[in-house]
């Protein structure tokens, strides 16, 4: 396959397994919670709109699942003033609607797992 100059490089996931996704709604001070998530997997995005349900292929799912955040506090009880707490959250929650069988993604992640960035 000819790579052309400025060309996108990347599976859009046509063989992976799919699964139906709903990403929440969330009511945020600012707006957020109800924005479109932008997903990328190895040059390539997904738009994906909160709030319907959405056919996506696994490895969206994989980097949702893989997307986290840090969150750091500081405690300032006795005896751990200044101790740093982190700790990992989501960066976006989902709620499956239906997803593939441990099989099918099995033998995925055979088929595909050479492709990913390391």
């Amino acid at each position: 396959q000819e790579e052309l100059p400025g060309k996108q490089t990347g599976s859009l996931g046509q063989g992976d397994p799919r699964a139906v996704i709903m990403i929440p709604v969330i009511d945020t001070e600012d707006n957020s919670g109800s924005r479109d998530v932008v997903v990328g997997v190895n040059g390539r995005a997904w738009q994906l709109k909160r709030g319907a349900d959405l056919s996506v292929p696994w490895r969206v799912v994989e980097a949702l699942q893989n997307a986290v955040a840090d969150t750091v506090r500081h405690r300032n009880d006795e005896g751990h003033e200044g101790e740093v707490l982190v700790t990992k959250s989501r960066r976006v929650t989902f709620e499956f609607i239906e997803k593939p069988t441990k099989a099918e993604i099995d033998a995925w992640h055979e088929r595909v797992d050479s492709e990913f960035c390391a």
